[in-house]
């Protein structure tokens, strides 16, 4: 129950602060339930916040490009075709 709403109070700051996920995905299968982690970024160390809540998953940039967080006016779906929000 803790992470659920630990989950929703991330994702709901992130929505208020006006950041938009990179990606956002619906699995077949619940993922994790309800958590929050963060990804390495392998190589290119451009690593991601990623917000799974159930079957969901919102992954949010967490890394600096031209001083700032990036920020996209498009999020990638499941098989990376831009959608304007």
């Amino acid at each position: 129950m803790f992470n659920r709403i630990k989950t929703e109070l991330i994702h709901l700051k992130f929505k208020l602060l006006g950041k938009t996920p990179t990606r956002y995905r619906i699995n077949k299968d619940i993922d994790n339930g309800y958590t929050v982690s963060k990804t390495t970024g392998g190589i290119s160390g451009e690593n991601f916040i990623r917000i799974t809540k159930g079957k969901k998953n919102f992954y949010y940039p967490n890394y600096l490009r031209k001083g700032t967080i990036r920020k996209n006016n498009y999020v990638l779906d499941i098989h990376n075709r831009k959608v304007s929000i």
